[in-house]
């Protein structure tokens, strides 16, 4: 009996090593930003925020594709004044080997300036949706001033695609400091003012003023796994054994 036994915990400790694989999933955060003066700004809320949406991760990349404001690199300027934190900004292509040696990417799309049309391409948006189901960071700035059409379906378009349910709505025409909302990004943060923004809906409410979102983030990407076929029949066997090993001792 005590063979049969450790015949079943056996059975058991391989089943979990066959599950364990079956039932991982992934999940990436996806960050939104609707006013790019704010973001620009070097203020403890500011770089609170950023500091959150980090997390324990040591590398970013800050992605500025168009020409618009903010012209600089204000997100890897800040991220490369935190120790043990190493950030790069490029113009480069985003590709799925790029995003490899990084833990947040930053896209600095800025503000809407002429005619607005998306400086990312289909190829590089799926790498980014890659990088969010591989459990990668994601945080983009945008505001689509004046409530700019194009912009506002551009980026909704490309959230959409990143398997996001946030959208940009309108645009806030006032600012203030910013009601902070309990959520994973808000721990610390204090004096976040925005001045005039685009709105967000959808997603989880960081920032906000006049009732009017600013800041929000969605975790992207979890999906409900599925055993395997051959994992349910070693658990069936494994059920089975530990019924054999009972019926022995009540016996």
């Amino acid at each position: 009996m005590k063979s049969l036994f450790k015949t079943c915990m056996m059975s058991f400790a391989l089943l979990g090593s066959l599950l364990l694989p079956a039932m991982q999933s992934h999940a990436g955060m996806l960050a939104v930003f609707g006013d790019v003066n704010s973001m620009n700004d070097n203020t403890a809320g500011r770089n609170k925020l950023l500091s959150n949406l980090l997390g324990s991760g040591t590398r970013v990349l800050e992605s500025k594709q168009n020409t618009d404001f903010p012209a600089a690199a204000p997100f890897s300027t800040y991220y490369n004044t935190v120790a043990g934190v190493k950030a790069t900004a490029s113009s480069a292509d985003i590709t799925s080997a790029l995003l490899n040696n990084y833990d947040l990417l930053f896209l600095n799309i800025g503000c809407c300036g002429g005619a607005w049309s998306n400086p990312y391409s289909t190829t590089e948006i799926q790498a980014m949706a890659g990088f969010l189901q591989n459990g990668g960071t994601i945080g983009i700035l945008e505001e689509p001033c004046c409530t700019d059409t194009a912009a506002v379906n551009g980026m909704n378009a490309m959230l959409a695609s990143l398997g996001s349910t946030m959208r940009y709505t309108n645009w806030v025409d006032n600012g203030g400091t910013a009601t902070i909302l309990p959520s994973l990004l808000s721990t610390g943060i204090t004096g976040y003012a925005p001045n005039t923004f685009g709105v967000i809906t959808g997603g989880v409410a960081v920032a906000q003023v006049a009732g009017y979102t600013a800041v929000a983030y969605e975790i992207v990407g979890a999906t409900k796994a599925v055993p395997e076929p051959a994992s349910l029949a070693l658990l069936g066997l494994g059920l089975a054994g530990l019924g054999i090993v009972r019926r022995k001792k009540l016996g």
